[in-house]
């Protein structure tokens, strides 16, 4: 049946086009509202998906009762030779399961195009809320807030990377921070503000949903970086009692990101 199921949800094509680039948020809010199976996948047109992924992803469903499976990655080049054979391990990703919200939020370890997930969530999800970072992160995190996330521990997919990638795999460090901002083209300065915007916006959007309150989160994130670094043990303290599976390395530098002021 998986098989079948499988087959048929690669074989059914409808095509749109728009004359002008939407970006990549908006153009998965728009194919998600077109969804009328009990399932949906999502694929990235530069990624190749290895055999028997969906079937796997919705076997996990199935058993888990969660609203959304994700996987891990083999990193590939643009040749499709490998990279790196797990990006999980690659940038320090830790699998979360269950209703991790504030990990999910810390660190979101979902990549979109291995999200297998129920048509159920969109009800949820839809429509996007304005200005959110990327799409697989507000996916997770409404998925988080209900009937859960799970990992399936598995490279279901080559994740091609090349000068185009919307958001890429980046080793952990320094080295993976460095070469996020070249390929932005941001100041860390800048990137920091993002980060915390983003977080803010998801924040935000959860909560007019009445799907989570995070109210220490929320007013922390608007603090200057001044007042977030005088108050840096009550939020260190906060996250590792919250957040604690993400481990020392991830909780590290998400401190040192969030609390110590840059320039």
């Amino acid at each position: 049946m998986l098989r079948h199921l499988a087959k048929t949800m690669m074989c059914r094509v409808q095509l749109s086009r728009h004359e002008h680039n939407m970006g990549v948020v908006s153009t998965f809010e728009e194919l998600l509202t077109h969804v009328d199976t009990e399932y949906f996948a999502l694929c990235d047109q530069d990624d190749v998906w290895l055999p028997d992924k969906l079937e796997r992803s919705v076997r996990l469903l199935e058993s888990s009762g969660a609203d959304l499976v994700y996987t891990d990655l083999r990193v590939v080049d643009k040749n499709l030779k490998e990279v790196a054979p797990s990006m999980w391990r690659l940038s320090n990703i830790i699998p979360v399961s269950g209703h991790p919200v504030i990990p999910l939020l810390l660190k979101n370890s979902v990549t979109g195009c291995t999200v297998v997930a129920r048509r159920r969530l969109l009800e949820r999800v839809l429509p996007f809320p304005e200005n959110i970072p990327m799409h697989d992160w507000w996916l997770a995190l409404v998925a988080a807030c209900d009937k859960g996330v799970q990992p399936l521990n598995e490279q279901t997919v080559l994740y091609r990377q090349h000068e185009d990638n919307a958001i890429g795999a980046s080793e952990f460090g320094v080295k993976g921070l460095r070469a996020r901002l070249g390929r932005r083209h941001v100041s860390v300065s800048s990137y920091l503000h993002e980060r915390l915007s983003a977080r803010l916006v998801l924040i935000d959007a959860l909560q007019e949903r009445h799907l989570t309150y995070l109210p220490f989160l929320s007013w922390f994130y608007c603090q200057s970086s001044l007042v977030r670094f005088l108050l840096n043990p009550a939020y260190l303290v906060y996250t590792a009692t919250h957040a604690g599976v993400l481990g020392f390395r991830n909780l590290a530098a998400d401190w040192t990101l969030t609390c110590v002021p840059a320039v």
